[in-house]
């Protein structure tokens, strides 16, 4: 997750917050029928709202091998 800056604003401040959204794998066949549920992260920009969602798992994963 890239927490520099903006990129429609370059404002450097923003918020983050986490949510669980409902997902489900779909690569030809359907593995699960019913969704599961996943946390993202989502950074919110403080000057103009612009809003990223990121994947948590990949976030930290990323972040425990020192790549964020």
């Amino acid at each position: 997750m890239k927490l520099n800056k903006c990129i429609k604003c370059s404002n450097v401040e923003h918020v983050i917050k986490s949510i669980y959204l409902p997902t489900k794998d779909i690569d030809g066949w359907i593995k699960n029928i019913l969704p599961t549920s996943e946390l993202f992260y989502i950074k919110i920009c403080k000057n103009c709202g612009y809003t990223e969602i990121y994947c948590a798992k990949l976030v930290d994963r990323d972040t425990e091998h020192g790549n964020i």
